[in-house]
């Protein structure tokens, strides 16, 4: 288990596990959620999917586990309202990843529906409800970049270190051919 998440881009009209949609995995990122991703979602994009795993126990059990999911065109539209505060919140060191971001999402998000699979980080947690109060709080965090939940949510991207911060800002492809890693 590498607790990644996936940015997906897919047909679907209900959300997915990327397990269940491989081929829709574009982006990952390793044991943090990307700013530039959660970008794209507000609070009423907030909802779950059924997991089944197994618990200490080793019994299979169903779990609700949140991601994020929207139309692709509702979810370009909530970015496009936060980019500009964006762009100074994240200054001058993550020109670059923005700039790589942007024509990610002009050439790869194609199909009607975006959505963000949690569930490997869900199980990093351990708490159930942990993750899904940590990633509401980021997302007054991306309305307020002066806020303590803005600084939660820049610290969990690791933007304090120069060599790995783009991966907090944008991830990293997984299905999508890119020019950037």
């Amino acid at each position: 288990m590498a607790n990644r998440v996936y940015l997906m881009n897919h047909h679907q009209s209900e959300p997915a596990l990327a397990a269940e949609l491989e081929e829709a995995c574009l982006l990952a990122a390793s044991y943090q959620l990307p700013i530039l991703w959660m970008a794209l979602f507000d609070s009423d994009d907030l909802t779950n999917v059924l997991v089944h795993c197994e618990n200490d126990a080793g019994e299979e059990v169903s779990e609700l586990v949140l991601t994020c999911f929207a139309s692709t065109e509702k979810a370009l539209k909530t970015y496009s309202s936060r980019r500009q505060n964006l762009q100074v919140a994240l200054g001058v060191d993550s020109a670059v990843s923005l700039s790589e971001w942007d024509a990610f999402m002009t050439s790869q998000l194609q199909a009607p529906v975006v959505q963000i699979d949690l569930t490997e980080l869900w199980m990093m947690y351990g708490d159930a409800y942990a993750l899904d109060s940590q990633v509401s709080e980021w997302l007054t965090g991306l309305d307020d970049t002066t806020s303590a939940a803005w600084a939660s949510f820049c610290e969990q991207a690791n933007l304090s270190d120069a060599d790995t911060c783009r991966y907090g800002v944008r991830g990293y492809p997984w299905n999508a051919t890119l020019e950037w890693q």
